[in-house]
C-alpha cells in the first residue's frame, strides 16, 4: 500500500470520525437503531436503478459508435467501473480506465472508439447532473424561502459548474483552436518554469479524447436527446437516495423538505473535491449544508451514514461481486 493510499484512508477516517464526533453518540445510535429497513433497502435500490439507467445511456452511445456489446455485459462493466471508482484513489477516474481496458481486452472492441464512448458517457453524466441541479435549484429558490447562505451556495455551485462545463464543451468542439490555445499557455508558463514534453502531450491527448467523445455524442441528434433524458432520470434516482435515507430516520417529507434534501445532495456531488469517493469529502459537504438548513446534527450524520451504506458499501458488495465474476471468467478463458 503506497503513501497516497494510506494518506487518503487517513483523511477518510478523520472525516468520518469528525462527523460522528459532532453528533450525540447516544442519539446517533438510537436514530440508526430505529431506522426503517424498508427505506434503507429502497435507498440502495434507487441507487442501483440510477446506475442501470446510466448503463442504458452507454448502450445508446455504443450503438451509435457501431460497437457490439450485449446489454448484460455493458451492465457488468458499468457496475465494475463504479466499484473501482469507490475503492481506488483516483478521484472517480479509475473505473473508466478499467472499463476501457475490459471493453478492449475482454470484449474485443476498438480501443479508440470504445474510449470515446466512455468519455461521451461521462460528458452526459456531468451535463445532466449540472442541468438538473441548476433547474431544481432555481425552482427551489423562486418558490420557497431559502436561507441566504444556502441561496449563495446553490447559485455559485450550480452556475459555476454549468458555465464551466459549457466552456469545456467549447474547447472540446474547437479542437484546433484548443490545441493552439494550450500551446500558448505552455509557452507563457515556460517563461517562468519548464514545461515537459510529456505534460504537453498529456494535455493534447486529453483534449483529443474529449473531442472524440463529443463526436460520438453529436453523431446522432436522437442519441444525444435520449441520452440527456435518461441522464436526468439517473440523476433523479441518485438524489432520491438522500430523500429515502432521510425518510428512513423518521424525517418528515414535505414538498419543501424533499426539494431541499434533493438539492443539497445534488449540489454536494457537483463540488469538485478531486478526492475519491471513499474519502467522504462529499459527506462532509452534505453535513455542512444540512447544518446550515437547521437539521439536527445527529439526524444529519445518521442520514449521511445511511447514504454511504446505500451507495458506497452497497457498490463495494455488488460491484465487487461483479468484478470478481469478470475476473474468474478471464481466468477460465486463459485456461
Amino acid at each position: 500500500m503506497n503513501g497516497k493510499v494510506v494518506a487518503l484512508l487517513g483523511i477518510s477516517l478523520l472525516i468520518l470520525a469528525g462527523l460522528v464526533g459532532l453528533a450525540n453518540i447516544g442519539e446517533l445510535k438510537e436514530i440508526l437503531g430505529s431506522a426503517d429497513p424498508l427505506m434503507v433497502v429502497l435507498s440502495a435500490f434507487s441507487y442501483t436503478l440510477a446506475i442501470t439507467f446510466f448503463a442504458v445511456i452507454w448502450q445508446l452511445l455504443i450503438g451509435s459508435a457501431r460497437l457490439e456489446l450485449r446489454f448484460i455485459d455493458n451492465l457488468r462493466l458499468v457496475f465494475s467501473s463504479v466499484f473501482f471508482n469507490v475503492v481506488t484513489p483516483t478521484a472517480s477516474y479509475g473505473g473508466e480506465a478499467v472499463r476501457a481496458y475490459l471493453l478492449t481486452k475482454k470484449f474485443n472492441q476498438d480501443t479508440g472508439v470504445g474510449a470515446a464512448t466512455i468519455v461521451a458517457h461521462r460528458i452526459i453524466g456531468t451535463l445532466s447532473n449540472s442541468a438538473g441541479t441548476l433547474i431544481l435549484g432555481l425552482y427551489l429558490i423562486t418558490r420557497y424561502a431559502v436561507p441566504p447562505v444556502l441561496l449563495v451556495i446553490i447559485l455559485v455551485v450550480t452556475l459555476s459548474s454549468f458555465i464551466g462545463f459549457v466552456v469545456v464543451l467549447y474547447f472540446g468542439l474547437k479542437i484546433e483552436w484548443s490545441t493552439r490555445f494550450a500551446e500558448k499557455i505552455f509557452n507563457l508558463i515556460g517563461r517562468f518554469r519548464e514545461v515537459t514534453e510529456e505534460k504537453r502531450e498529456s494535455v493534447n491527448e486529453n483534449l483529443m479524447s474529449y473531442h472524440e467523445g463529443l463526436s460520438v455524442l453529436l453523431k446522432s441528434r436522437g442519441t444525444l436527446i435520449y441520452s440527456m433524458l435518461l441522464g436526468l432520470v439517473a440523476w433523479f434516482f441518485v438524489n432520491l437516495v438522500a430523500v429515502l435515507a432521510f425518510k428512513a430516520v423518521g424525517g418528515t417529507i414535505s414538498v419543501e423538505n424533499f426539494l431541499l434534501i434533493f438539492t443539497f445532495f445534488s449540489v454536494s456531488r457537483l463540488i469538485p473535491t478531486g478526492l475519491p469517493e471513499f474519502v467522504g469529502s462529499k459527506e462532509a459537504i452534505l453535513a455542512a449544508l444540512y447544518a446550515a438548513s437547521g437539521l439536527p446534527v445527529s439526524t444529519s450524520v445518521a442520514v449521511i451514514i445511511l447514504i454511504r451504506l446505500a451507495t458506497q458499501l452497497w457498490m463495494i458488495l455488488l460491484g465487487g461481486a461483479v468484478t470478481l465474476q469478470l475476473g474468474f471468467e478471464g481466468f477460465r478463458e486463459k485456461a
